[in-house]
């Protein structure tokens, strides 16, 4: 999840910039609400009624029951409490502009949440506010009874209100924020989740992944006869030469980088699979398989398991891993596909498992070292990341995938130098990889030596015969770094043109959105975004941050005439904050 405590608003800077009224923490139990018992009104120094030269007694009666319900509450006996409050509430009611009828609805309001009442907590909240439509305190009350009402999405814009009418000052709507924020997040993910991807990942991605396994891999460098070869063969063929021929044109697919016809050709060989182990129509398949150097029933099902992985159909492909591994239980790749997939499903020692049986099958498999120093990578274990990964490059020197990650395990683990040796070492072997030439931009990027990381970028982009939407990205980060936003914004649109399922790129886009005020074309981004997104984490980053605006943006069009200049204020604060921190680094 982001990381970053400041919860910055929308429209200060961007990436050094945070980016919305978000940060995800460690949870932190919030102190037990209190009344407003020295407060009479919503602003701060707003006089007590019964010290007002003008008071009516009417007023004085009505503080001095407010002041017995305090007591009541503060010895915990908040039924008596709430009796002393509706006094008070009922000697003001025929004055419904007064402040001070705020208060008494706010303070009654916290009662009602300490007996669980939510419900009547919640009408005192709603009365409170539409008196003093500008009462923190009654803004992060409400937003806490919405959020036991699993309200989710109202308590996000209530305690969003309260961290900006507190100027970001009051730890309760802080906290209420981030924490809600959060738990809406994962409640979002887990029904995206369980719901699959309309269509396969960005063509990189899926070339990223199934790159990373050498049997794949050469299986697709191998000459290839023409799709429209093969598809004329097989309209005559049927039993086994019919499921021959079906493998042989998803690999032609796949080889053309055409994945959903690829996915499609490994479907229907699945199917031709049968559920009988002993089935001689699977004997006789096995044997023409291997005679003919094509992919076995086991692997078959490996393959379409792996693309309805990569369409987040993770039930589904689950079933097909395990199913393949009945047909072949000594698959290795499966075996690595499958940890893949318990690590996506946050299944950790199925994970671990997995490789653990796997290497046992065999211990000089690159694929495995390269998928778990991967994993390593993405748990933060960096020194095992390192091992596995220089491993996974001395069994496969020609991955190019095992030489970007050692480079950025390394980096990660604060081995500079050797970090950029690795990357030097696979420019050498892989002068024509855009990836190589990309990530190496991307480190020098993070090392701040921009002006070495435009050259290798323009190069990634130029290999890639200008398709390579990531390197349009990381070129929209370096502009971005010079307050180019225009230049970075345009390059991002580029990047989206290249490949419309960059997620990557929607999320950058909608980062400057923010900056430009633009609220809804930020969600819209971020809309496009979460609809790509199959991994977790990154998803439920995502959704934080989408809700996270969408909150700010139903304060603007509710209570615009409040939390417009509010924002504005708070934006001009943050951005102070900002400067002071630029100052102070490059003093330092």
């Amino acid at each position: 999840m982001v990381s970053q405590r400041a919860i910055v608003l929308a429209g200060t800077a961007v990436a050094a910039t945070a980016i919305v009224l978000y940060g995800i923490r460690r949870y932190r139990k919030l102190k037990e609400p209190v009344l407003d018992i020295s407060e009479t009104g919503t602003t701060a120094g707003a006089p007590n009624p019964a010290d007002e030269a003008g008071a009516t007694n009417v007023e004085q009666e009505a503080q001095r029951a407010k002041e017995r319900g305090n007591k009541r509450f503060q010895g915990k006996q908040h039924k008596q409490a709430i009796e002393e409050y509706s006094k008070a509430i009922d000697l003001l009611s025929a004055d419904s502009g007064n402040k001070n009828l705020a208060v008494y609805y706010g303070n009654r309001a916290q009662c009602y949440f300490m007996m669980e009442d939510y419900e009547r907590a919640l009408a005192d909240c709603d009365a409170s506010i539409s008196i003093d439509p500008k009462y923190t305190k009654v803004f992060i009350r409400r937003g806490a009874v919405h959020e036991k009402l699993r309200n989710l999405e109202k308590s996000v814009v209530d305690f969003t209100a309260g961290c900006l009418l507190s100027h970001m000052q009051n730890e309760g709507a802080v906290q209420g924020c981030e924490r809600v924020v959060k738990q809406l997040a994962e409640v979002k993910a887990k029904e995206l989740l369980a719901t699959p991807l309309r269509g396969l990942p960005s063509t990189h991605f899926i070339s990223v992944f199934i790159s990373s396994f050498r049997a794949i891999r050469l299986a697709i460098s191998a000459s290839r006869r023409p799709v429209a070869t093969i598809l004329a063969e097989r309209r005559a063929a049927s039993g086994v030469a019919q499921a021959l021929l079906l493998s042989e044109l998803a690999l032609a697919h796949m080889k053309l980088n055409q994945f959903e016809e690829a996915m499609d050709a490994w479907k229907e060989a699945a199917e031709m699979v049968p559920w009988d182990k002993g089935d001689a129509f699977l004997l006789e398949w096995r044997a023409a398989a291997e005679a003919s150097d094509s992919p076995d029933p086991g692997r078959v099902l490996t393959f379409y398991a792996m693309f309805t992985h990569l369409q987040g159909r993770h039930d589904e492909a689950m079933s097909l891993y395990s199913r393949a591994l009945e047909v072949w239980p000594k698959q290795v790749e499966t075996l690595a596909m499958r940890a893949s997939l318990f690590f996506e499903k946050q299944q950790l020692p199925q994970a671990y498992g997995d490789f653990e049986l796997a290497l046992k099958l065999d211990p000089s498999h690159p694929d495995l070292y390269c998928h778990r120093g991967q994993l390593h990578l993405l748990q933060n274990d960096f020194s095992q990341a390192v091992s596995d990964l220089r491993e996974a490059v001395r069994l496969d020197p020609d991955s190019v995938l095992a030489h970007v990650h050692l480079g950025m395990a390394l980096h990660r683990n604060r081995q500079m130098t050797e970090a950029l040796s690795a990357f030097d070492k696979a420019v050498q072997q892989f002068p024509t990889s855009p990836d190589v030439h990309n990530y190496l931009g991307e480190l020098l990027i993070e090392l701040n030596r921009l002006g070495d990381a435009a050259p290798k970028i323009e190069k990634a982009i130029a290999l890639s015969g200008g398709k390579f939407a990531l390197a349009f990205v990381n070129q929209a980060v370096l502009k971005m770094t010079q307050n180019d936003m225009p230049g970075a914004k345009a390059l991002l649109r580029q990047a989206i043109e290249a490949d419309p399922r960059c997620e990557t790129a929607h999320v950058h886009l909608a980062h400057l959105h923010i900056q430009d005020k633009d609220l809804q074309a930020a969600i819209d981004s971020y809309d496009a975004a979460i609809q790509l997104l199959r991994v977790p984490q990154e998803l439920m980053e995502c959704c934080a941050m989408r809700e996270s605006v969408y909150a700010q943006l139903t304060l603007l069009r509710t209570q615009g005439e409040i939390f417009e200049p509010v924002m504005e204020e708070v934006r001009q604060m943050q951005a102070q904050m900002q400067e002071q921190m630029q100052a102070q680094m490059q003093a330092q």
